[in-house]
């Protein structure tokens, strides 16, 4: 239970209902009516703490992912068992190009926005976590970027590389590596 149309779509594979679903989301009249944003509502999550985007990739419906995140759905939402959706897309065997879809869109990391003022790497880390300490939400990785949601640990423990690794997923575990994965997490 939980779900809201936009789940049960994006289980489906409806791109045209989820298309239709966004579209009706981008009314401000309607989204003031029901007292949320549309940013808000494609993060919604169910009862397993799932969003659209969760369901999307767990049903392995490509032009779905690619439409949620065009429309900004953050996939460093995790679940209540901790898997954000490239957990569950290191479980299959997805495109490449999904795969760099989803990393993207998780933004660079805080270290390379940081940095990129003019900050050294040390210097960038300890802002970073004085900056954020009271503002991390426990729905979403306590690390932004495509490092965090690289070496994010689910429940079980376990990273992206980790369960790609497990499930002999060799083209994900090389796009992670490529991507700041860390090998050496335990």
């Amino acid at each position: 239970y939980g779900n809201t149309p936009l789940h049960l779509a994006a289980d489906r594979g409806l791109d045209a209902a989820v298309s239709r679903i966004i579209e009706i989301m981008s009314d401000i009249n309607v989204m003031n009516i029901v007292g949320m944003s549309k940013k808000q509502a494609i993060d919604l999550q169910n009862h397993a703490g799932k969003t659209p985007l969760h369901m999307a990739v767990y049903k392995k419906c490509d032009a779905v992912i690619r439409k949620l995140l065009a429309e900004g759905a953050n996939p460093m939402i995790a679940d209540s068992l901790g898997n954000t959706v490239l957990h569950i897309a290191s479980q299959h065997n997805y495109p490449r190009e999904t795969i760099n879809a989803i990393i993207e869109a998780a933004g660079p990391s805080p270290n390379q926005l940081l940095c990129q003022n003019g900050l050294t790497q040390p210097l960038c880390a300890s802002s970073f976590e004085q900056s954020t300490d009271d503002y991390l939400n426990r729905d979403v990785a306590s690390v932004s970027g495509a490092s965090g949601i690289i070496n994010l640990r689910n429940q079980e423990g376990r990273t992206a590389l980790m369960s790609a690794i497990h499930f002999e997923n060799g083209d994900l575990a090389e796009i992670l590596l490529c991507n700041g994965a860390d090998p050496t997490i335990p």
